[in-house]
């Protein structure tokens, strides 16, 4: 039909699509046909024909009069004048739109819209569900029917026979009147106002879901896309289960049902006791001030908080979690085991039934909950509990006073304390590893269960206090004789001087109670080998089935090895000790200990002192570095080997040594030995041998103290500093070199080639086998080379006896002592014969006064074979066999000496 131009043309049929059919003259007929058509007329008489089902189709017109009361099928009628207008619908569900003027839209019959637009409008809805519609407003509207006063498009506007009210699409207001009728808000953020009403009830829906109001002003009314309620002054009901929806009580016990977190609830100051019941699992109303209330009525398990007000918080019958946050609160768990948070303020904790529990696990710091004063700290100060059956702490340093009811004391985070202080009696508690839970009996602490404790404090009587956690753990016994039973070291004990005989149990196998002052028991209740050590008091230490280790330190301990080889030790002493086991008198931190069942004993770091007993003693050292076993107090002598550690004999009968440098002898004929430089052995009274294969092995011996012999292997060995020792023997193999000291002694070599050095005092030299050397260096002296050749140096003032009998070799004697032979005096003397210097000798020569008898040289023991003389004068023992000469013979003289017999 583009560019076509009609004349006298009456009736124009559209075709199937949305077609445009414009008549200025009466008369016309316009079929628009299927498609949403629109009729732009000019007259009232212009005749409309469609059919049903035919679209949309609109009727425009800038007449201020019209009706579609004969325009059947004809669904919309728009004013596009500019004057007030009076439109009028038909019988059908028409759309009347007015324009800028005051206009009367009527809709007659029909569920009709009638959209008023500007001006003040009188909107009739006649029959049927009529709508007034401000779809089309450039900006919100506010429709009061209770006052009439509207603003926006609806300003002026007057309503009569409708029943729904809808908005713009801006952020428009509803104020009821307690008449039956639909508010819908449409697009915008729309709010129904009940302010001026009486008490309402009224839940929002969610978008196109219609509610229905009751109460007040909003009884009648139907709600749909509100996104905001205003309750009254009273006491509202308010409800949403949308995100977005606002709820704003008033004045009043307002109640809000609430469905989703994302509903905002609004309360003044003063506004009432107000309250929101949900059935949301988890729920916070900290964001929502003057909300007093909080109520789960769901059939699950609740997790509620509250605000920073005084809140009353009910769960229900799940497991609730309830969070009073800040103010002084209410929580009423209801059935099921909950949990109860008051947060600050002096709150009141009630559980309900089931297992409950009030926690302080959000606590910003320490709490204290007495529940034997009900004076509290922290979060706690000032609350309340009933039906409480658990207590959680905070994650700072907790403590928890029970009062004999039962109830778990749950510390959290944090070292946790449970005090019994204040018990009347005594209390029995065991603290468990983290997360473990352990049941206290006992006075105050009967019935109670604990978890996650670190630290009990017992009463003023005899408590039982233990730990089975190997974390660092407190036991604080208090008065009373106390037992306390630990697993670990970790676990730290403390005790109040004078606070009773306390007793440490343990199973560990290595346990000290040295920083635990003020115990005074230590026992062992395991079945391995267990090493236990005590504190600076008076200890009893007991060990148990095991080879225990019992270190009792400083004070006066009873030691108790029980069953097993078990070892007294002072391995960690101060000082060395002395251990009397015949006396039982100590020193050091032995001093005042006894022993009970101790097989065993251990010295300190320092040069200790161990006096046997009778018994099989087992003794060690240490690691001193010149301690001693004393066996002075032995009735009968000892054998001893500091070397080996074999002892036999007297005291020393069964003992096991380790670690002594030194051992004393006893009073009689003791055998004392070693190969280790840097020991020592004294021998004590008696006949003592000592077998020694070190020189650097001490030999002591006081004067008077019996004929004591040296034995030695060694090839090379001096006694010239182990005074009051009077024998040396060689029990070697090899060529030994022996010197003797100041006194008179015996030394003896062996079968090889000895040098036997006699040094002061009147020695004893016996060569043995061999081809020995034996000097004669002061005293008196006696030689006796033994057999093969040996040779003798004479260098004394006084009379030298040598006598050898021995046979092979060929001997010689060096008479140091004798300048020449003008000198030498020859004298028989019974079998002996005497060789002396001449009395005439020059006096302080050196040469004076020296004597050697040949023992039984006239009976057989001829068999030196040469005698040299200080000038180096050589003589053949044969000479000895004429007569005798005197000086005058050597000097010349023809006389015979006479023969002395």
């Amino acid at each position: 039909a583009a560019g076509d131009t009609y004349l006298n043309i009456e009736k124009v049929i559209g075709s199937a699509y949305d077609d445009l059919l414009v008549s200025a003259g009466p008369g016309n007929v316009l079929q628009g046909g299927t498609g949403n058509d629109v009729y732009i007329l000019g007259v009232q008489d212009v005749i409309i024909v469609e059919a049903a089902g035919e679209g949309t189709d609109e009727i425009r017109t800038a007449l201020t009069s019209f009706s579609t009361a004969n325009y059947a099928n004809v669904e919309r009628l728009t004013y596009t004048g500019t004057g007030a207008a009076n439109l009028t619908g038909g019988a059908g569900d028409d759309i009347l739109t007015g324009g800028v003027g005051n206009d009367i839209l009527d809709g007659a019959g029909g569920n009709d819209i009638l959209i008023g637009s500007g001006g003040a409008d009188q909107l009739i809805g006649g029959s049927g569900t009529d709508t007034a519609s401000y779809v089309n407003a450039g900006v919100a509207v506010t429709v009061n029917l209770k006052t009439g006063v509207h603003t926006g498009d609806a300003a002026g506007d007057t309503f009569s026979g409708i029943e729904v009210l809808s908005g713009s699409n801006f952020d428009d207001t509803f104020i009821g009147n307690g008449t039956t009728i639909t508010f819908d808000g449409g697009a915008g953020t729309d709010t129904i106002d009940y302010s001026a009403s009486t008490a309402v009830n009224v839940t929002l829906g969610a978008a196109g879901v219609t509610t229905a109001a009751s109460g007040g002003d909003a009884e009648g009314n139907s709600l749909v896309n509100i996104e905001r309620v205003v309750g009254s002054s009273f006491a509202d009901t308010l409800a949403s289960s949308t995100s977005g929806h606002a709820l704003v009580g008033g004045a009043g016990d307002d109640i809000y049902l609430v469905g989703d977190q994302g509903v905002t609830i609004t309360e003044a100051a003063g506004g009432g006791t107000d309250e929101i019941r949900t059935t949301l699992a988890t729920y916070s109303m900290a964001a929502f001030a003057n909300v007093e209330r909080l109520t789960f009525i769901g059939t699950g398990a609740s997790n509620l908080t509250g605000n920073a007000g005084n809140n009353v918080m009910t769960g229900g019958t799940g497991n609730d979690t309830l969070n009073g946050g800040a103010g002084s609160d209410v929580l009423d768990g209801g059935n099921g085991n909950d949990t109860l948070i008051g947060g600050a303020g002096a709150d009141q904790l009630i559980g309900g039934a089931g297992t409950d529990t009030a926690s302080y696990g959000s606590s910003g710091a320490a709490v204290t909950v007495n529940l034997k004063t009900g004076v509290n700290t922290g979060d706690a100060a000032g609350d309340t509990f009933s039906g409480i059956e658990v207590f959680l702490g905070s994650s700072s340093k907790d403590t928890f006073v029970g009062n004999g009811t039962t109830v778990t004391f749950n510390g959290g985070v944090g070292t946790d304390t449970v005090s019994y202080s204040t018990s009347a009696t005594g209390v029995t508690v065991t603290l468990g590893a983290g997360g473990v839970t352990t049941v206290a009996s006992g006075g105050d602490a009967q019935g109670n269960s604990l978890l996650n404790i670190e630290q009990v404090i017992g009463s003023a009587f005899a408590d039982t206090l233990g730990s089975t956690a190997t974390a660092t753990q407190t036991l604080q016994g208090g008065g009373g004789n106390d037992t306390y039973v630990v697993i670990s070291q970790n676990t730290v004990i403390t005790e109040a001087a004078g606070g009773g005989d306390d007793e440490i149990r343990t199973t560990a196998t290595s346990y000290s109670m040295a920083a635990f002052a003020n115990v005074e028991h230590l026992t062992y209740t395991g079945t391995g080998n267990a090493t236990l050590t005590g504190n600076a008091g008076d200890n009893v230490i007991t060990g148990g089935t095991g080879n225990d280790t019992l270190i009792g330190g400083a004070g006066a301990d009873r030691l108790i090895g029980g069953a097993g080889t078990d070892t007294a030790s002072y391995a960690n002493a101060a000082a060395a000790i002395t251990l009397d086991l015949n006396t039982g008198v100590h020193t050091g931190d032995a001093a005042g200990d006894t022993f009970s069942g101790i097989e065993a004993f251990v010295g300190s770091n320092f040069n200790d002192t161990f006096f046997s007993s009778a018994l099989a003693d087992t003794l060690n050292g240490g690691a001193g570095t010149l301690d001693t076993i004393d066996y002075s107090l032995s009735g009968t002598a000892v054998e001893v080997n500091l070397t080996t550690n074999v002892v036999s004999g007297g005291d020393a009968a069964g003992d096991v040594l380790a670690n002594f440098e030194r051992v004393v002898g006893s009073s009689f004929a003791d055998t004392l030995a070693s190969s280790t430089s840097g020991h020592t052995l004294v021998g004590g009274a008696g006949d003592d041998i000592y077998l020694v294969d070190d020189q650097g092995v001490t030999i002591t011996e006081a004067a008077g103290e019996g004929t004591d012999e040296i034995r030695t292997t060694l090839t090379t060995y001096s006694m010239e500093n182990y005074a009051n020792v009077e024998r040396l023997t060689f029990t070697g193999t090899g060529n030994a070199t022996l010197t003797g000291n100041s006194g008179d002694n015996i030394i003896t070599g062996g079968t090889g080639n000895d040098t036997l050095n006699g040094g002061g005092g009147n020695d004893q030299l016996h060569g043995g086998s061999g081809d020995d050397t034996l000097n004669l260096i002061s005293g008196t002296g006696f030689a006796d080379g033994g057999n093969d050749g040996d040779t003798y140096h004479v260098n004394i003032a006084l009379a030298a006896i040598i006598k050898d009998t021995g046979v092979g070799g060929s001997d010689t004697v060096y008479l140091d002592r004798v300048q020449s032979l003008a000198d030498l005096d020859q004298i028989r003397i019974g079998d002996d014969l005497v060789l002396q210097s001449h009395g005439d000798a020059q006096s302080g020569s050196g040469y004076e006064n020296a004597t050697v008898i040949l023992q039984d040289w006239y009976a057989g023991a001829d068999t030196i074979e040469f005698f040299h003389l200080a000038d180096g004068t050589q003589l053949s023992g044969p000479l000895f066999l004429r007569p005798v000469y005197s000086k005058a013979t050597a000097r010349g003289c023809s006389c015979l000496a006479l023969e002395v017999t």
